[in-house]
């Protein structure tokens, strides 16, 4: 993409729709995209308020937001947290994986997201694995709402894109 989130910031103490349109890219079918930057110092201007406030915006324009945020939990993190509907916590079937996701899911229940908030994803399931989906459900206390096969075949050059326009 030409524009990223840098650019939406660097104008925050504007921002509007037709700003924020002006910076999104068009992937395909009607999807947009709002890239990250690489630049480290964007992060400095990205905070928790100009987080919500583009969450907002895109919110107001399109039916479905998906955000891809960062691993650490930092004030903007938890703002697009808080204000999510979903939050979906990929993990895979290894020990170290959903040593984390179970961290995760401790951190967002002591933070009050209800379970109905929390769904939790198995990324790469193969029907052999050595952890089975029970054992994943059984440590982190959750049901796994969904599993992505590990095929690679199948999702070779394939990406998953974020936002959906009302219309």
């Amino acid at each position: 993409p030409v524009y990223d989130i840098g650019h939406a910031a660097s104008k925050a103490d504007r921002l509007d729709i037709e700003l924020l349109n002006s910076v999104l890219a068009p992937a395909r079918d009607g999807v947009w995209l709002l890239a990250s930057s690489d630049d480290p110092e964007v992060d400095e201007r990205v905070d928790a308020s100009v987080a919500s406030t583009i969450l907002g915006h895109l919110r107001g324009s399109f039916h479905h937001t998906v955000v891809d945020c960062e691993r650490q939990l930092n004030e903007r993190t938890l703002a697009v947290l808080d204000a999510a509907d979903r939050i979906l916590l990929v993990t895979q079937l290894n020990v170290s994986a959903l040593r984390s996701a179970q961290r995760s899911l401790q951190i967002f229940r002591r933070l009050g997201y209800p379970n109905g908030k929390l769904c939790v994803i198995v990324n790469r399931y193969q029907s052999g694995d050595v952890l089975s989906v029970a054992d994943a459900e059984d440590l982190l206390k959750t049901e796994i709402y969904f599993r992505l096969p590990n095929d690679y075949k199948l999702m070779a050059g394939r990406r998953m894109v974020a936002a959906n326009p009302t219309g």
